[in-house]
């Protein structure tokens, strides 16, 4: 297949990065970050170093998740792609500290670190003639060889009553890129590394991609912004009234100030029957009130595509309260005609807790 001109975001950058849309810029704010600690059970519970909480996801491709997120129309039916064997996992530990780099006087807090690994293979096709990725074909019977996408990412930052303050992120990713032009596409792979460190008002963020490494410095507000690696954690911890929304600046490696993000709570719900493997027993059939965010872009001149989390509420069956991110649904972006591709899908299947 010939290479074209239209570039569809890789799933591993939509993941991490299709929050942030260009000429948007971060609100000012005059105060730190509000934060709860629902992700251990609410209240005002004490932060023990050395708690450690491993969640597990499993990640599947919906063309149709809603009215936003579904095959936009512009993409030729003849250009396909599916996704498969999906996980997303993440280990958060309280207390550690080893591989943090900060200037940041930390004497006498309490540091969380989160670690977060995403990976996914992918097929493409045209005409049913399959691109070749670096996978054998016979799992899952794939009809060519398949790419595999893969994103690990770090992050140290503050407790709760800090403002979940960044201190160290950093973030490896490999994935494939779809090129569309017209009915004709093509796919590359691409590595690259990022590497962010905070100082008081100021933080340094490292592009490494191939053999090239860009530096560059950013500027913001201790205690007003946090890392975009962190997100999805953060919002666990978000108490927004059915309704309304919240200001949350975030940064990323692509920009060099945080960026708003401008969180909705769209209303509660039941799940429909899930299992989830709770501390190495499964538990069959919990139904759990999720409360429903949406989150996007904020600014004058572009939106940017919302995503979606729902956020447990309540204890369910054996399933404590932990405002669990019970679902998420994240957005693949076609660049240069900004069509849909569909969404990539987490649902909570395994909870450890310790």
């Amino acid at each position: 297949m010939k290479k074209r001109f239209l570039i569809i975001f890789s799933l591993m950058m939509a993941m991490v990065m299709t929050i942030f849309a260009s000429g948007c810029s971060a609100c000012n704010t005059s105060s730190p970050l509000s934060f709860t600690n629902a992700f251990l059970g609410g209240g005002t519970p004490a932060e023990i170093s050395g708690y450690t909480e491993t969640l597990e996801y499993k990640v599947e491709f919906d063309d149709n998740y809603n009215s936003r997120l579904k095959k936009d129309s512009t993409i030729p039916d003849k250009i396909a792609y599916e996704f498969n064997d999906g996980i997303y996992k993440t280990e958060l530990i309280a207390g550690k500290t080893d591989g943090l780099q900060t200037s940041i006087n930390i004497d006498g807090e309490l540091v969380y670190y989160l670690k977060t690994t995403f990976t996914i293979t992918a097929e493409y096709s045209v005409d049913g003639e399959y691109a070749e990725g670096g996978i054998d074909a016979t799992i899952r019977g794939m009809k060519g060889k398949a790419y595999k996408d893969e994103i690990v990412s770090e992050v140290y930052f503050l407790k709760a009553g800090q403002s979940f303050a960044p201190l160290y992120s950093k973030t490896s990713q490999k994935y494939s890129l779809l090129h569309i032009g017209g009915d004709k596409a093509s796919v590359g792979y691409s590595t690259c590394e990022y590497e962010t460190i905070y100082k008081n008002g100021s933080y340094t963020t490292k592009t490494i991609t191939g053999e090239r490494t860009e530096t560059k410095t950013g500027e913001y507000t201790f205690k007003q912004a946090i890392d975009n690696v962190q997100l999805l954690f953060a919002l666990r911890n978000v108490n927004i009234a059915k309704d309304g929304s919240y200001s949350l600046p975030t940064t990323s490696p692509v920009y060099s100030e945080p960026q708003t993000l401008n969180v909705s709570n769209n209303g509660e719900e039941t799940t429909s029957a899930m299992d989830i493997e709770i501390n190495g027993q499964v538990a069959n059939g919990l139904q759990i009130h999720v409360k429903n965010y949406s989150f996007a872009i904020s600014a004058k001149n572009n939106t940017g595509i919302a995503q979606y989390v729902k956020i447990q509420t309540a204890k369910s069956g054996n399933l404590d309260y932990n405002a669990h991110m019970i679902e998420y649904a994240s957005p693949l972006v076609s660049y240069g005609s900004f069509g849909v591709m569909g969404a990539l899908v987490y649902k909570l299947s395994k909870v450890e807790i310790k």
